[in-house]
This record gives structure tokens, C-alpha cells and sequence, in this order.
């Protein structure tokens, strides 16, 4: 269900080539520990995180994010790339699931 907002986390941070995304259209938070290289026909309304380096590839296809984008670097756009701020769509990104603390680990600084 296209209007149904969900929280995805992958952890990439051990594959060299990171979470490759093509032709996905989805909804709610895109949380990715390491590289994300986002190709053609992804559609995304919400909020993507990204640790790593986020690539735009949509070469032969349009990536559009309504929301927000997050990443510690963006290192290629190539192809049709259209991000629009939409505070709506990160609410309700955020506002359509209750958060639930599954793991905490404090870890102390030598």
C-alpha cells in the first residue's frame, strides 16, 4: 500500500557496494547504516537518513523524494533527481507509528 508509512533500516555499513534502490516507491523513514545509491523510479515520501555516501543515479528514470534527505555526503547525482521539502510528509513519517526503544547501549568514552 502505496500510503501506508513504515520505518526501513538496513545496515550496509559491511557491504562494499551499499543498498542499491531502483524502481521502489514507498513511504516513512529510509534509515541506512553506510552507502545508499538511490536509481531510477524511486519514489519516496518522508525522511531518509543515510550514514554513509548517498549517489543519485536515475539515469532512465526520475527519483523523486517528498520529505527530506539526510546523508554524510552525497557523492554523484546523475539523472532526473527531484527532492522537495514537505514537513507533511516527515510528520507523517514520524507521527503514524509509535517509536519503540528495542535496544539502548551506553557506551562510555576511554
Amino acid at each position: 500500500d502505496n500510503n501506508t508509512f513504515v520505518t526501513c533500516y538496513s545496515n550496509t555499513s559491511d557491504n562494499v557496494l551499499g543498498l542499491k534502490l531502483s524502481n521502489v516507491t514507498g513511504c516513512g523513514i529510509l534509515l541506512v547504516e553506510g552507502d545508499l545509491i538511490l536509481g531510477g523510479g524511486f519514489n519516496w515520501n518522508g525522511l531518509i537518513l543515510v550514514t554513509g555516501d548517498l549517489e543519485f543515479k536515475g539515469g532512465g528514470g526520475n527519483i523523486n523524494i517528498f520529505g527530506a534527505v539526510l546523508a554524510n555526503q552525497t557523492t554523484d547525482v546523475d539523472g532526473n533527481v527531484d527532492i522537495q521539502y514537505n514537513s507533511c510528509m516527515i510528520d507523517e513519517a514520524f507521527n503514524s507509528q509509535p517509536v519503540n526503544v528495542i535496544r539502548w547501549e551506553d557506551k562510555k568514552l576511554k
